[in-house]
């Protein structure tokens, strides 16, 4: 979601009306009014050539948070996302000697599809475009979004960077954090450098997040992590963000059912997922309970909800005389229900059929073998219909799912393992994420969190515009000088109870501040912040230093 703000600000540098005030009789402005004139018709039909006929080549933008906006933000579609005006209610033109600075009041509307279920987006803001003649045009050599607010379905925020710190300011910061910081070892041993978990251990789900779904030293100290609270703390079970149906050989393969690793890597589902360090974090829980003894078995649970199809069709295996109420689901590709459901008829159908599904399930007789199991398979079909038709969200829904599984299991204890925006108690709004939220308000102080942020470097991840080429190494950009990953000394972990003793810090935090937040996709050179208030969010925050890109699983 912080790249639909990032590209909703970078159109409107574009998407701008030719009614600029004054300068009648100028040449120069006048070309740079029919500029913006043609910028806007370009813009609408989407045509990129045109478009960046008036960018310079070592044209460079920003937009609020910290965000680069490239050239190839410029031209590249956000799925789902459209624009359906654009005005300027205020412009003005200044030249300075060989350029011309252009303020602008911008405000664009548009609609955002968000899985089915369509969501009014208005932006507005003010931008400031640098124009200079090259080769005998004028072009835009530097935008940047001065303020936005943006307001999406009815979910308004205000885009505005924090009040930029002092040298002084920052110095101070610098020295404050510096005692507070507790180093870590991303790829260490032992569990000396973990001792922040033992307070946090008391809970039963601990959520474990991520600056990025590719960054080596985030998955490698996740796993780390994991294997401390198994050994010293007496966790049993690990909750990834994905699909129940896929994961089932996981399971079998940590418990010795089966010798299929690869299949087990399979059936983590995500691309995100396939990768040699989570690879490594399972083949080390499979040698746990084959060594294990009198020790509780270690498990795996899988807690989305976007396969119905997957689900539908193990239901059928599982419990035969369920196949007929699955049938309708059984041979839905992921993701396929959020299109069919746009026709009335057929959300209706699948509404009801979800529904008779779930009921027929819950009715089953006690001693059915998998009963449990197929009623949280038959939840999850409805779950993605409910979420496809707008009656629910995905974070809602994985939510659900965990509570049932802590519910199910009254003595285990689990830790998350999903990205920061999912497991963050008080995630930026327009991340439009909760499951942590959801999360904490049902558990309380049962439900402690773990962010993690780095400075720079790269990712694995797909490239926005080229998703067909698959995972490969992104690169990010170096951290904004007033982050907290930039004030503090990586790697190293920092409680945040101990940080809001201390006023200086205490002060700084109060306000949102930057924490990595990247996804599957990302374009080179992103900062791919988000931003939160975070002591609210996370019970520790880590500081891993530099990314690199997390290892595909061969």
């Amino acid at each position: 979601m912080n790249k639909l703000m990032n590209k909703i600000v970078a159109l409107s540098l574009a998407l701008l009306t030719p009614a600029l005030a004054g300068g009648a009789g100028n040449p120069d402005e006048a070309a740079i009014r029919r500029s913006y004139q043609e910028l806007m018709r370009a813009t609408v039909a989407g045509d990129s050539a045109t478009i960046l006929r008036f960018y310079a080549p070592k044209f460079s933008g920003y937009g609020p948070r910290y965000e680069p906006i490239t050239r190839e933000m410029l031209t590249a579609r956000a799925p789902g996302l459209t624009f359906k005006s654009a005005q300027v209610t205020a412009l003005k033109l200044v030249r300075q000697g060989q350029t011309y600075n252009v303020t602008a009041q911008v405000r664009s509307e548009g609609e955002y599809d968000l899985g089915g279920q369509k969501m009014p987006v208005v932006q507005t803001g003010e931008t400031l475009d640098t124009w200079q003649k090259l080769g005998g045009r004028w072009q835009i050599v530097d935008s940047r979004a001065l303020n936005a607010q943006v307001d999406l379905g009815g979910n308004r925020q205000v885009l505005a960077d924090p009040a930029p710190l002092s040298p002084a300011s920052r110095a101070a910061l610098v020295a404050a954090l510096r005692p507070l910081l507790r180093p870590v070892n991303p790829s260490g041993t032992g569990v000396a450098d973990l001792a922040f978990l033992t307070p946090l251990a008391q809970a039963r789900l601990i959520g474990v997040g991520e600056g990025s779904h590719g960054t080596h030293e985030h998955f490698v100290l996740k796993a780390r992590i994991f294997k401390a609270l198994v050994q010293e703390h007496g966790f049993t079970t690990l909750a990834f963000e994905a699909n129940p149906a896929r994961a089932q050989a996981v399971q079998a393969y940590i418990s010795g059912e089966s010798a299929d690793l690869t299949a087990a890597v399979n059936g983590l589902g995500f691309s995100v997922w396939r990768t040699a360090e989570i690879r490594d974090l399972l083949v080390w829980m499979r040698g746990y309970n084959a060594a294990r003894g009198s020790k509780p078995a270690l498990n795996f649970v899988a807690v989305d909800m976007q396969d119905p199809g997957g689900s539908a069709a193990l239901l059928g295996t599982l419990v035969p005389g369920l196949s007929a109420a699955a049938a309708p689901f059984a041979k839905l590709e992921p993701y396929q229900i959020d299109e069919l459901v746009k026709d009335p008829a057929q959300q209706k159908a699948f509404t009801e059929q979800a529904a008779t599904l779930l009921k027929q399930a819950n009715a089953l007789n006690a001693n059915t073998p998998h009963r449990a199991q197929a009623q949280a398979l038959a939840r999850t079909v409805q779950q993605a219909v409910l979420a496809a038709t707008g009656q629910g969200t995905r974070d809602d829904f994985m939510a659900e799912n965990l509570l049932a599984v802590l519910k199910a299991d009254p003595q285990g204890k689990v830790m998350l393992w999903a990205h920061n925006s999912h497991v963050s108690k008080a995630p930026d709004a327009l991340a439009q994420t909760g499951m942590g939220t959801r999360l904490a308000e049902a558990l309380g102080r049962d439900y402690r969190t773990i962010g993690q942020t780095f400075t720079g470097g790269s990712i694995r991840a797909t490239l926005v515009g080229q998703e067909e080429k698959g995972m490969q190494s992104v690169a990010v950009a170096p951290s904004h000088p007033d982050s907290p990953e930039a004030l503090a000394t990586a790697p190293a972990a920092l409680v945040m109870a101990d940080a809001l003793k201390v006023p200086a810090v205490r002060e700084y935090f109060a306000t949102p501040r930057p924490i990595r937040g990247i996804g599957q996709s990302s374009t080179p050179g992103a900062m791919g912040y988000t931003f939160e208030v975070l002591p609210k969010s996370y019970d520790v925050l880590i500081f891993t230093g530099k990314s690199t890109p997390a290892q595909a699983a061969k």
